[in-house]
């Protein structure tokens, strides 16, 4: 498995990008969360998630690692793929941060690892009113696999898609 995954697409920038569907959902005093993930609807997040902070909401952007933890017998092997892993985690989240332009000054932003770290379900609970997420393909209706665990805890949850 390599250390990411990405699917190829031009680089796109948030003047790019459409907002995402439906009326607004967020506004003064919303507590934001969007979860970057470098495809077209990660992007759309962050362009949707600018949208809302100029509305006055307040945001996290989040990346997460997803950690191997089962590797194989060796366990430099393993410790090596994860640290490669945090590290491209780490540098979209510099991408991500690059994106927002003018509204990712007032973002913080957080990679979260997995196994070290809280779930993001956990992580965010209590934290945040509203979440997005980039919509996938290959799941069931194009939802992101955190999306129900988010829901479960209160918080309401918008999947964006990218454009093509």
């Amino acid at each position: 498995m390599a250390a990411r995954d990405r699917c190829d697409h031009p680089p796109m920038t948030l003047a790019d990008i459409a907002g995402a569907d439906g009326a607004p959902q967020g506004g003064a005093g919303t507590r934001l969360l969007a979860v970057y993930e470098p495809r077209p609807s990660g992007t759309a997040v962050l362009a949707r998630a600018a949208e809302l902070v100029r509305g006055g909401a307040e945001l996290t952007v989040v990346v997460v690692a997803r950690q191997d933890v089962d590797p194989p017998n060796c366990t430099v092997y393993g410790e090596a793929y994860n640290a490669q892993v945090r590290g491209d985690a780490a540098a979209e989240l510099l991408e991500a941060r690059a994106l927002m332009g003018p509204a990712g000054d007032l973002a913080r932003y957080r990679v979260l690892v997995d196994g070290r770290d809280p779930p993001i379900d956990q992580w965010a609970s209590e934290r945040f009113d509203l979440a997005l997420l980039p919509r996938r393909r290959v799941r069931r209706r194009g939802s992101h696999p955190a999306a129900e665990a988010l829901r479960q805890t209160g918080i309401r949850v918008e999947t964006v898609t990218g454009r093509r």
